[in-house]
């Protein structure tokens, strides 16, 4: 991980000194606080769980190897910012690190550059420290690089209904020529200095939550749930069975209206398709029973894990 140490910062806030012969962060305008989190104290051991909760993405980590058989680009493929507008989707905030570049239709889950990653003395600390959250955050920023490639960019990143970039009150404003030349040695890390997830680049909602059921990755049914009540959630199963079964009521009519012509003209053919339309009759009223089921037994089962959650 020498091999990109981040020299340059956008602030300098945070400094670092030695206290009982370890590195400690602490900041230059008197405030304790960790700059962009106004409730973790840097003296506080708790703030490394903080920071490890916010950077690091165990689960996502754990889906890589299923990922390559997928159709996910990788993480040099990720299309700057102003293109998520032409391509209809609107940019949603997220503080979650496992839903950052995660896409759902028209929406994009992105999260913001938190003021410290701003800190060259918080890159220095953390890359002794905490290995783990080195490389996560490495590779966080390095999505940034791919993200703000114009100054359209730069400026949909922090406009003030979505700051993606922003700085503590009292800093002044970051240019765009700044940012840049900052982001610019977030280039270089290869996919071996990065957290798994970050070899790859926008990920897709959908895509996730099959992965977790096919993998069964921590007993669960879903990666992230996007739809909180349940008629959202039974709407999103019933559209494609809607689908499925308007493709085979049209088979059943055609099978219909063949049999009735066969009848109609008297003549005893086609026993082969009688058959095989009698068949795939018996086969679909099963499917229907089957499904329906299906989804009675989901609901059963959701209505357990939501009951057995708040015990």
């Amino acid at each position: 991980m020498n091999n990109f140490p981040i020299q340059k910062g956008l602030s300098t806030t945070l400094q670092i000194r030695a206290h009982n012969g370890r590195k400690t962060l602490f900041r230059t305008d008197g405030k304790g606080t960790l700059p962009g989190q106004a409730r973790i104290r840097l003296e506080d051991p708790g703030s490394g769980a903080y920071v490890r909760k916010s950077h690091l993405v165990g689960e996502l980590d754990a889906l890589v190897p299923y990922l390559k058989f997928t159709t996910t680009p990788p993480i040099s493929d990720i299309h700057p910012l102003h293109e998520e507008a032409t391509r209809g989707r609107t940019v949603i905030l997220t503080e979650d690190p496992g839903l950052h570049l995660v896409w759902y239709y028209d929406k994009m889950l992105i999260k913001p550059i938190p003021p410290y990653l701003l800190e060259a003395a918080f890159w220095e600390y953390i890359q002794e420290a905490d290995l783990q959250v080195y490389k996560a955050v490495a590779g966080f920023m390095k999505t940034y690089y791919h993200l703000i490639q114009y100054e359209s960019d730069f400026r949909s990143a922090t406009r003030s209904d979505v700051v993606l970039i922003s700085r503590e009150p009292g800093d002044h404003p970051i240019t765009y020529e700044e940012f840049v030349e900052f982001i610019a040695q977030f280039q270089q890390p290869d996919d071996k200095d990065v957290s798994p997830r970050f070899s790859y680049g926008v990920l897709r909602l959908g895509t996730l939550n099959h992965l977790t059921r096919l993998s069964m990755h921590g007993m669960s049914y879903r990666y992230f749930h996007l739809h909180p009540r349940w008629g959202d959630y039974l709407r999103s199963l019933v559209t494609p069975l809607i689908t499925l079964f308007a493709i085979v009521s049209t088979v059943l009519s055609c099978m219909q209206v063949v049999l009735t012509a066969q009848g109609l003209d008297g003549v005893e053919s086609w026993s082969s398709f009688i058959v095989s339309s009698i068949r795939f009759s018996l086969a679909t009223i099963v499917l229907v029973e089957m499904v329906a089921l299906g989804i009675v037994l989901l609901v059963i089962l959701r209505a357990v894990a939501t009951w057995t959650s708040l015990l």
